[in-house]
């Protein structure tokens, strides 16, 4: 969408709340177009680590920009799971975990500012493309040392594709864990519930 630079900063509201619900699951519209970028401990032996455990949080508190959908929640972990298992790691109850896994997502409105210069340098006109970013950090914490061993984060520009969610999430879930370091097992684990 373009606009002039006027008017171009819009407070919250109840539309981009519906949005940022719907938006975020769409982070996967080109697998090729999401970038992923990750932080590890290089002092910890990742293949050491043989289960892991969901951080019991309580429900968020909703807040601008921030996604908390129980479909959203259950679409992450789902993917989450899927492909920690076929690392070899297992799933069970988060106090007896060697690894807890945590994850944070965020839609936020951007502006991408084009100025179109004259023949003598003056700024003629302005174009403001207004856009979605999507955010999905996953965290791992180790629960002896209680700290952070492993972070992966994934942002791509979101768009209207409401469709295949969980396979966008899935994707998008894949393509943070491709970075992960080989852990112990032989991929034949099994997720179980908490």
């Amino acid at each position: 969408m373009s606009a002039s630079l006027e008017g171009a900063t819009r407070p919250w509201n109840a539309r981009t709340l519906i949005l940022t619900i719907f938006l975020l699951p769409a982070l996967l519209l080109g697998c090729s177009s999401v970038s992923v970028h990750v932080d590890l401990d290089e002092s910890v032996d990742f293949a050491a680590y043989q289960t892991y455990g969901w951080v019991k949080v309580p429900r968020p508190v909703r807040a601008p920009g921030h996604d908390t959908t129980s479909l959203l929640d259950q679409r992450v972990k789902a993917a989450v799971d899927g492909e920690l298992d076929l690392r070899g790691l297992r799933r069970v109850p988060h106090a007896r975990a060697d690894l807890l896994v945590s994850y944070h997502a965020v839609v936020k409105e951007k502006y991408d500012v084009t100025q179109h210069r004259g023949p003598r340098g003056y700024v003629r006109a302005v174009d403001v493309n207004e856009y979605k970013e999507g955010t999905l950090v996953l965290d791992f914490i180790d629960t002896r040392r209680n700290q952070i061993v492993w972070r992966g984060v994934a942002t791509s520009v979101v768009g209207n594709n409401f469709g295949k969610n969980e396979r966008q999430v899935a994707g998008v879930v894949g393509r943070i864990l491709d970075e992960f370091p080989a852990a112990a097992g032989d991929g034949s684990g099994g997720a179980q519930a908490d």
